[in-house]
């Protein structure tokens, strides 16, 4: 079993452009677990399982 279980957040006192922060917490939080996922996939054994955990925050996300 893989369980991914991490995740990235500016802090709302970031002076980072909006920009940077979403391309950068969409870098590390999507494609992150995208890679890890295609490393282990090859090498889980049948019936074996990945599960991806994310936070109520996650859905709260704003886009635009």
């Amino acid at each position: 079993v893989l369980v991914q279980n991490a995740g990235f957040a500016f802090k709302g006192s970031s002076t980072e452009p909006r920009n940077v922060q979403t391309r950068e917490t969409f870098k590390i939080n999507v494609w992150g677990l995208l890679n890890v996922m295609k490393k282990f996939y090859p090498i889980i054994r049948e019936n074996g399982r990945i599960v991806n955990m994310s936070s109520f925050v996650s859905q709260m996300t704003e886009f635009g």
